[in-house]
């Protein structure tokens, strides 16, 4: 048996509870050491893990077309978090969720909001949360101890894919508990409504059962035996490291497109920032700024300047001293009026919804002074469906795009679909 240094509870603060600062002698070498979710410990500097489900959702939004929707509470801390899990599976250890209530969403809309919710349904095609269920069978004597004192489950998984390699140890008529792909496990765990004695009491017997077990089933290598290498194992590795690499970028994209949608909340000097980003990264225009702040950016073709570009985030609509900064600026670039302004507005910022927002109207005055000082006015709820529309599109041809759309502009910059707005 390897001797175990640390198993780590991790993340029980985040719902109130009290963790205690002293470790814990589970015995054979074995401590179990509670960390903080805001830990900056690494979780793969560990042999083992035990944390509960839910841990990375922040509260149901009432503001949600859905009350009980869930939504992740730091996606980056999430990203983290994940990748340490992987490389504690890397050196042979492990995790244990501890299950409450696994809420997907209709249409597994909410699958990813949390860890312990993706890694259960990568493993099982169907997870269902119901009332508090008592009635389970154990089938490892290893767990029985626990699962005698918590084994009320609100969560049952079934369908499990055949890459999970399950192994059953409690059931239901579906499975309430199980260790899958090796090296999770997944525990049912009840309301312990802030018992943090109680939870002290749930997470040692979790860590002394899955170390009991895993001592029964688990073959450890020494170094020596464990470097010697199948030629499918090295393939594999070097499958793993492409797939991990990957996923790496993929998550950085993501990011980015994230950030891209700020342009429909945010203001000052973050609006600025954002709207600039996608001028240049989504589009591909040749943006240039100033440093001395006499403008926000210019358009340029080469040396050309095509517009000089205004940004603002209001909660009302159009003010004619918006119109007029531009014009301003112009004259401190010494520019003539033939070089059009383009103002870029995140307006009515207090209204929610796209739909909504768009179909405010400016007044009518006030368009007509943008086009006597020959600007332009695009809104940013319009520049994210032009964004929407053109995305199949390669940057060079989105670049065209979007100066097209400028040049028809009488002033309002209207998306290809929506030729009716007023302007």
């Amino acid at each position: 048996m390897k001797n175990q240094d640390s198993i780590l509870a991790y993340g029980f603060d985040a719902f109130g509870f009290q963790i205690p600062s002293a470790s814990l002698d589970l015995g054979e070498g074995r401590k179990l050491i509670y960390v903080s979710c805001h830990t900056d410990r690494n979780l793969a500097d560990s042999d083992g893990v035990i944390m509960p489900s839910g841990l990375f959702e922040s509260e149901h939004n009432p503001k949600s077309y859905m009350s009980r929707r869930s939504f992740i509470a730091d996606e980056h801390h999430l990203a983290v978090r994940e990748k340490q899990i992987f490389q504690l599976f890397e050196k042979n250890g492990w995790v244990a969720f501890l299950v409450g209530e696994i809420e997907n969403g209709s249409g597994y809309e909410w699958s990813r909001t949390d860890l312990a919710k993706r890694v259960l349904n990568d493993a099982f095609g169907l997870v269902v949360n119901h009332d508090p269920n008592p009635h389970i069978t154990c089938k490892v004597d290893e767990f029985r101890a626990y699962l005698d004192s918590y084994g009320i489950n609100r969560t049952t998984f079934t369908k499990p894919k055949t890459n999970a390699r399950l192994k059953v140890i409690a059931t239901n008529g579906g499975v309430v508990a199980g260790q899958v792909f090796g090296r999770v496990f997944f525990l049912p765990l009840p309301h312990l409504k802030g018992n943090s004695q109680e939870l002290e009491r749930a997470v040692q017997m979790c860590a002394i059962a899955v170390s009991a077990y895993r001592e029964r089933n688990e073959i450890f290598l020494p170094g020596w035996v464990a470097a010697l290498k199948f030629q499918a194992e090295v393939t594999l590795q070097h499958e793993e490291e492409a797939i991990e690499r990957r996923l790496l970028e993929i998550r950085e994209q993501r990011r980015e497109l994230e950030r891209h949608k700020a342009i429909l909340s945010a203001s000052g000097e973050q609006l600025r920032q954002q709207v600039l980003d996608v001028l240049r990264e989504y589009f591909g225009l040749n943006v240039t700024g100033d440093d001395n702040n006499v403008e926000d950016a210019v358009i340029r073709d080469g040396e050309h300047a095509l517009y000089v570009v205004e940004v603002k985030g209001v909660r009302g609509g159009l003010k004619r001293e918006h119109l007029n900064q531009i014009d301003s600026h112009r004259e401190r670039l010494s520019l003539t009026a033939d070089t059009a302004g383009l103002l870029i507005v995140n307006d009515f910022m207090e209204i929610e919804g796209l739909e909504q927002r768009s179909a405010k109207q400016f007044d009518a005055q006030h368009l007509k002074h943008a086009v006597d000082l020959n600007i332009r006015i695009l809104r940013t709820t319009t520049l994210f469906e032009l964004m929407l529309d053109i995305e199949h599109l390669q940057i060079q041809e989105r670049a065209g795009r979007f100066l097209s759309t400028c040049s028809e502009a009488q002033p309002l910059l209207k998306h290809p679909a929506k030729k009716e707005e007023n302007g």
